[in-house]
């Protein structure tokens, strides 16, 4: 999980930092495997760290999609944001 999450981050911020296709490319098929090949060994498993029937119940994903939503929100709210220095003399 670490590396399928830590591999979509980079891909992202090099979007937004005009990065190389290939290297964005690369790191977002890579965390995208290594998160498929998570779930299915989650699948398989007798007792899952992640347990995918979680996600059935309607009150888990709809929590779960909202927090994500949130967090997506603030995210490009502080990414999109003007800045501005804080030196005031």
């Amino acid at each position: 999980m670490m590396f399928g999450a830590g591999a979509l981050m980079p891909a992202l911020v090099q979007i937004g930092n005009s990065g190389e296709v290939a290297t964005i490319a690369a790191l977002a098929s890579s965390g995208v495997v290594a998160l498929l090949a998570l779930a299915a060994h989650q699948r398989g498993a007798v007792e899952p760290i992640l347990p995918l029937k979680l996600w059935r119940d309607r009150i888990i994903a709809v929590g779960s999609l909202a927090v994500f939503s949130l967090f997506l929100a603030f995210a490009l709210l502080a990414r999109l944001s003007p800045t501005r220095p804080l030196t005031r003399l």
